[in-house]
């Protein structure tokens, strides 16, 4: 009795990120059978990363296809680090959360086909969405963290986009003769820590 338990148990435990990820992917379904109702959006790449060491946070820069403008981002070092750690291709002793969503989304026959910064709140805080086509072809929305959907964009390839609201808002203009300019013409290449430099807020 005490090992069927055991089995119960364990079966639930590895099960619950999915049976999480089912109920969500259920929830958005209603509200997002309409894809093509996306506010307009750009697209747009990692320029750069840099640590914060004093605030013990981070910045990601978005940059524009067109290299006119970027967003910058300010999110944690432990999300700055996968995210860099994705962009060269390193792998991790244990999966994190993005590589967790990624699987998940595997497992269900689902394809993950866009990430986008959709809103910054009063309080400063930017959110994001994970776009999901299903083997059916019905595409799902999940609300997740900008820096857990950055990084998971970034492994997997797929599109990158920032709300044209929200780099209207947000967004800087690039100064062509500016000495810092935060855009790089390719994301940071691998090992990732040569790409942590202490930088202030631009």
């Amino acid at each position: 009795m005490r090992a069927n338990r055991c089995f119960v148990k364990l079966v639930c435990t590895i099960l619950s990120p999915v049976v999480v990820f089912v109920i969500l992917a259920s929830a958005c379904c209603a509200a997002d059978d309409r894809p093509g109702e996306l506010e307009k959006r750009l697209q747009v790449f990692v320029g750069n990363v840099v640590m914060l060491p004093e605030s013990g946070a981070a910045v990601v820069f978005l940059v524009t296809m067109e290299n006119d403008r970027y967003l910058p981002i300010t999110i944690g070092q432990f999300e700055a680090s996968a995210i860099l750690r994705s962009l060269g291709s390193i792998e991790t002793p244990r999966p994190m959360t993005h590589d967790l969503l990624l699987d998940i989304a595997r497992r269900l026959d689902g394809k993950i086909i866009g990430v986008t910064v959709t809103s910054l709140d009063r309080s400063g805080t930017f959110k994001a969405m994970i776009e999901v086509e299903r083997k059916d072809g019905l595409i799902i929305r999940i609300d997740a963290r900008p820096s857990d959907s950055i990084a998971l964009a970034v492994k997997t390839g797929a599109g990158l986009f920032v709300a044209t609201s929200v780099m209207e808002q947000a967004g800087k203009e690039i100064q062509e003769d500016s000495d810092r300019d935060p855009k790089r013409s390719e994301p940071p290449e691998p090992p990732p820590s040569r790409k942590i430099v202490p930088e202030t807020i631009l």
